[in-house]
C-alpha cells in the first residue's frame, strides 16, 4: 500500500513511521527536510524506554512530487488548511482513502471540497506527541478512533493497514464522525484554551481550583452543543475525562506548544468552529465567548 503523509508533525511522523514498517509511506515535510536529508533517521520513544528507528524515511519537500497514494494522512496543523487543495493535487487518484487526523470540527466539510469524491474518514487520535528535535517525543499512545465521513467500508482498509505494527496501534471504528469529534472537543476545548490563557500543564488545570471549575463549566458548555448535534455526553463521561486527564504528568497540548513558540494556533477549527454551533442553536456559552474574544475570534 502506497502512503502519503500531508503534514509530518508529531502526529504524522508517529504513526507515519510506524505504518513505514509494512508499507510505502511518503513524508510531505518543510522545515525539518533539509536536516532528515541528512541524517536519513528519525527516532519514535514510546513510553517503558521503547525506541523504534525509522530509517532512510521517504521525504519530499513539495507536494507535486508525491505518488498516487492508496491512502492519504492529512495530520497537518488546521492553520495551513487553506493549502490541502495544492497538496492534495499530486497524490489522489479516483480511489484514494482520505484520513484526517486533525483537531477540531468541520474537517472533513472542509477537506471534501478538494477530495474529487474520494472516501473520507475522519481519525480522532489522543496519543499525546511532540517534536524533539528530528525525533517524536510520545509519553501517551492514547486511543485512535476512526468514522466514515462518507464510505464506511474505508475504515476497514484503515483498520488493515494498522495491523501488526511494531507498537500496537489498535483503531476502534465509530458509525459517527460527528460523536468522535465532539468527544474530542470535550478535552480539546477546555484544555487546550485554558493551558495557553493560564499557562498551565493539563494536570493542574484537572485537579486545582480555580481552573478545575471553569474546566468543568467550559465541559458542561461542550456537552450542551454536542447534545443539539445529536451527540449525547453524559455526566459520567465528563467526570471520567477530568480523572483520566489527572493522571497526566506535566503534559501540555500541542495549542500551547504553538503559542509560546510563536507559532499560529489551531484556534479556528478548535474554538471558532465550536462557537458556531453556539449561534446555531441559540444556546450561551460565556466561558467559550469569553476564550473566543481572548484569542481574538
Amino acid at each position: 500500500m502506497i502512503i502519503s503523509i500531508i503534514g509530518s508533525g508529531a502526529l504524522g511522523k508517529a504513526y507515519g513511521g510506524l505504518l513505514s514498517f509494512k508499507h510505502e509511506v511518503h513524508f510531505l515535510m518543510h522545515s525539518e527536510y533539509q536536516t532528515l536529508l541528512q541524517q536519513k533517521a528519525f527516532t519514535l520513544h514510546f513510553p517503558e524506554n521503547k525506541e523504534i528507528l525509522i530509517k532512510d524515511p521517504l521525504i519530499h519537500q513539495a507536494a507535486n512530487t508525491l505518488p498516487p497514494s492508496d491512502v492519504i494522512i492529512i495530520a497537518l496543523k488546521t492553520t495551513e488548511n487553506n493549502q490541502l487543495g495544492t497538496l492534495l493535487a499530486s497524490c489522489l487518484k479516483p480511489d484514494s482513502i482520505i484520513l484526517i487526523i486533525q483537531n477540531g470540527i468541520g474537517n472533513e466539510e472542509w477537506v471534501s471540497q478538494f477530495s474529487k469524491n474520494c472516501p473520507i474518514v475522519c481519525g480522532i487520535s489522543s496519543m499525546g506527541a511532540f517534536r524533539e528535535g528530528l525525533d517524536v517525543q510520545i509519553p501517551i499512545i492514547g486511543e485512535f478512533r476512526l468514522a466514515p465521513y462518507n464510505a464506511s467500508m474505508a475504515c476497514n482498509t484503515i483498520m488493515e493497514a494498522f495491523n501488526d505494527l511494531p507498537i500496537p496501534i489498535k483503531p476502534k471504528i465509530f458509525s459517527s464522525y460527528k460523536e468522535i469529534r465532539w468527544r474530542k472537543l470535550l478535552w480539546n476545548v477546555p484544555f487546550s484554551s485554558l493551558s495557553v490563557i493560564y499557562k498551565q500543564d493539563t494536570q493542574i488545570l484537572a485537579s486545582v481550583q480555580p481552573y478545575a471549575s471553569i474546566v468543568r463549566s467550559l465541559m458542561n458548555e461542550i456537552v450542551d452543543l454536542a447534545k443539539a448535534e445529536g451527540v449525547n455526553i453524559t455526566q459520567d463521561d465528563v467526570e471520567k475525562m477530568i480523572t483520566l486527564t489527572k493522571g497526566f504528568n506535566s503534559y501540555y497540548p500541542s495549542m500551547y506548544r504553538d503559542y509560546f513558540a510563536g507559532k499560529p494556533v489551531e484556534k479556528e477549527y478548535i474554538i471558532g468552529n465550536v462557537l458556531k454551533f453556539s449561534e446555531k442553536h441559540h444556546i450561551d456559552t460565556p466561558i467559550l465567548k469569553m476564550i473566543a474574544a481572548h484569542f481574538e475570534i
